[in-house]
This record gives structure tokens, sequence and C-alpha cells, in this order.
């Protein structure tokens, strides 16, 4: 009693898989037609379903990415990165695992307050100037400075695509740009099907790094946090993890 029950309909970050929009794009990425992706989103699932780093922006951060103070090194992982309590620190209990720097770690979230990464905006704004085509999916456009990206390719004489179920009436009015009232899934399906592509299915693939011993016909894997025993060991034994 008293407690909020979580909405059924909403599904939890961690949980949540790249839909037919985020692979749609990843396609577009493939066949060498987009050329670049900036995000708003803090999901990081632009990341997951395979567009290259190079290729991404991810301009307020990523819930499940961390990066080395000293070397810069990027750590993707499958948890919320974010541990720090105060607002402005961003420091987590993890360190780099290269031998050579071991440099603290800490995530890629930007706060209220809190500027925007310059590496991130910089890609951003470059891929901009030279774009001849953006597309904006489900962006209300309200936030600076991402919302000034696709302004930045209309100012530069390309042309800009919005996808949104809402009007965009603050968006500069042009010949160039164009507003579709759909759900992105629903544009982007119709998108690749007009270029005679498929949208590929998003696979799930982990890395899991362990560590095994046997003692006395007992198996014991040591994985992270965990230890499972195995019984009965024999040299073709496949542990299921």
């Amino acid at each position: 009693k008293g407690v909020p029950h979580l909405n059924p309909k909403v599904t939890p970050i961690l949980r949540a898989i790249p839909t037919s929009t985020h692979m749609a794009v990843v396609k577009l990425h493939e066949a060498g037609l987009s050329k670049f992706t900036v995000s708003q989103n803090v999901d990081g699932l632009h990341r997951r379903s395979g567009i290259p780093p190079a290729e991404l922006s991810e301009l307020h951060g990523n819930t499940n990415l961390e990066t080395c103070k000293k070397c810069g090194r990027q750590y993707l992982r499958d948890f919320e990165t974010r541990e720090a309590f105060h607002v402005f620190n961003h420091t987590t209990s993890r360190k780099c695992d290269n031998p050579a720097c071991q440099g603290q770690l800490q995530d890629s979230i930007i706060n209220f307050g809190e500027n925007l990464p310059e590496g991130e905006l910089r890609k951003a704004f470059d891929n901009a100037q030279k774009a001849d085509l953006c597309i904006v999916l489900g962006s209300s456009l309200r936030v600076r400075p991402a919302c000034q990206v696709p302004e930045v390719v209309l100012a530069n004489g390309g042309k800009v695509i919005i996808c949104n179920l809402q009007k965009i009436p603050q968006f500069p009015s042009s010949s160039r740009s164009m507003q579709i009232y759909s759900m992105c899934d629903v544009y982007m399906k119709r998108v690749l099907h007009e270029l005679q592509m498929d949208i590929p299915k998003f696979l799930l693939n982990r890395r899991l790094k362990i560590t095994s011993e046997t003692t006395k016909g007992m198996g014991y894997i040591h994985c992270k946090n965990r230890i499972i025993k195995i019984t009965n060991v024999l040299d073709s034994t496949v542990a299921r993890i």
C-alpha cells in the first residue's frame, strides 16, 4: 500500500532493445546511404543496434557507457554505470582494464546544467555542414544545441525531413524541408521498402570472460560475481550458463 506500481506498458531501459527504426538506420549506414547519426537519447540503443561509434554522436550521454579519465578508453556495459549521488560527480567504482593505465572510470551521462561533450558536438555539426539530407526521427526539436543540427543542414543547402506525430512550428519554414506525420517505425519501414532493402533483426551478443578449475571430480566456473559448480566433470563437459 502506498507503493507505486510500474506501468506494464513501459519497458525498463535495461530491457529495451532496438526497434525497427533503430535497425533501419543501421541498414542505411551499412549501405553507405547514412553517413552519421546524432542521438539525444541516453538509452544507448543506437550504439547497441550496431552503428559504429565513429558514425554516431550521443549528445546527452549513454547510461551504459563509461570512459577512462586517463586514457579515454570506453566500456559499454549491460548495466547502468552511474553510481554517484551528486549531480556533477561522474566517478564510478571501476578502473581501466589496461594494466599500463588503470585510470578511474566515469559515467557519460550529461545532467542539466552541464556542458555537452565537445567531441560529440563537433562530430555532429561537422557532419551537418556536409549533409545533403537530414532525417529527424521523433524529436520535437526543442532542446538546444541538438535542435540546431537540422538547421545547420538547411542553412548549408541541404534538405530536412521531420517525422513526428506533432507539429514542429518552431523549425524554419523552407521549400527544402517537409514534415511527415507518422510513427517512426511505420515511416522507416516504408523508406526501406522503397529502397528495396530489408530491415535486419537485432541480435543480442554477450561476451563472457570465465576461468575454470577442477578438484576431485568437481568443476567450478568462476563468472565475475558468481560461482557455478559442475559435478562429474569430464574433458568434454559443456557448461550452460
